[in-house]
């Protein structure tokens, strides 16, 4: 592949992720992420996970999602307006891979290791696939079938669990991976590039 055609397939492989992504927290489907969105997300964690609305679950995964909206989402606003479009969540998501792989720890890792907590019921520090669809599944409204296919090729080894680390190595692959086969970029749904 020439560096031309493999720019242009790096570039449609992001902006098919955006999309998907995009689409995971516009809770609404009206074209714009906002932070009631971001409270959508975590009213849906907490029914996905059986927590009761002002349980202390519910509210540390509402402290997560919002601290996810404060510490990085709200900065796509570019247009300053209070909302997110497609085409600033976009251009923020190019920018995240384009800056590599080492702000993950702190612009991810915190919520992410929040929800990976949450919803590792049995508390022991792995996600099963029941755990696994709590958060890509049901939450995040990646259909069952697409977030099962995924949970069980991130399975390499069969355990029937992800560790901590399986599930980071995952979220990296989504967030920076331009490897259209790398089984991370499903996170959120299936992504054709």
């Amino acid at each position: 592949m020439s560096g031309r055609a493999e720019r242009n397939h790096v570039n449609k492989l992001l902006k098919a992720k955006a999309k998907r992504y995009f689409e995971s927290l516009d809770t609404t489907g009206d074209g714009r992420i906002t932070e009631a969105d971001m409270h959508n997300i975590a009213e849906r964690h907490a029914t996905a996970n059986g927590f009761a609305q002002n349980s202390p679950d519910a509210r540390s995964l509402r402290d997560a999602t919002v601290a996810f909206w404060d510490k990085n989402l709200k900065q796509m606003d570019t247009s300053g307006n209070g909302e997110i479009s497609l085409a600033e969540f976009t251009t923020a998501v190019e920018q995240l891979a384009a800056a590599g792989v080492g702000q993950y720890e702190t612009l991810v890792w915190p919520t992410a290791d929040a929800y990976f907590d949450l919803c590792d019921h049995d508390g022991s520090g792995e996600l099963n696939q029941e755990e696994f669809l709590r958060i890509f599944g049901g939450a995040a409204s990646v259909p069952a079938d697409e977030s099962i296919a995924t949970f069980r090729q991130l399975d390499k080894d069969n355990s029937g669990v992800l560790s901590r680390a399986e599930y980071h190595a995952a979220l990296k692959e989504f967030y920076y991976s331009t490897d259209p086969s790398a089984v991370g970029i499903h996170l959120f749904g299936r992504v054709d590039a």
